[in-house]
């Protein structure tokens, strides 16, 4: 098979898979579980983080920001005060992904932090039994 070929039926089986799998983005993998009042967090302050986010919020008036994460101190105010600024309400800065993980009101994180960590941060976020929208 040539490369070529290769990365186009790779990238249409994994969108066809995303999109037959998909429940929305704070829905979960399976299906089987509704959140009434989704409580998200965002893990990487980042411009793609923050402004998806924003839009998970505009879609639906009921999604709650309580943190936004990132091992940069100021950028992590930095965001908090942009969604205040959009939102009307300040989100708690963290500058440790544990912070997010730990709290059981959160049900969902964005994961947009740089692209080697997106790994590691979706699979703790897993294992802490919280929905995982991972950035691209």
């Amino acid at each position: 098979m040539k490369r070529r070929t290769f990365i186009r039926n790779t990238i249409w089986g994994t969108a066809g898979i995303a999109t037959a799998t998909s429940a929305g983005i704070l829905g979960s993998c399976t299906g089987t579980r509704s959140i009434e009042k989704p409580v998200i967090a965002v893990i990487g302050c980042g411009a793609r983080g923050i402004d998806m986010a924003l839009k998970a919020c505009q879609a639906s008036a009921d999604v709650t920001i309580k943190y936004v994460c990132d091992v940069n101190k100021n950028r992590s105010a930095k965001a908090a005060s942009e969604i205040q600024k959009a939102l009307g309400y300040l989100p708690a800065p963290a500058d440790h992904i544990k912070t997010v993980l730990d709290d059981k009101e959160v049900n969902a994180v964005i994961v947009a932090t740089p692209d080697h960590w997106h790994a590691l941060a979706a699979i703790m976020a897993c294992q802490a039994g919280k929905d995982v929208f991972v950035e691209a």
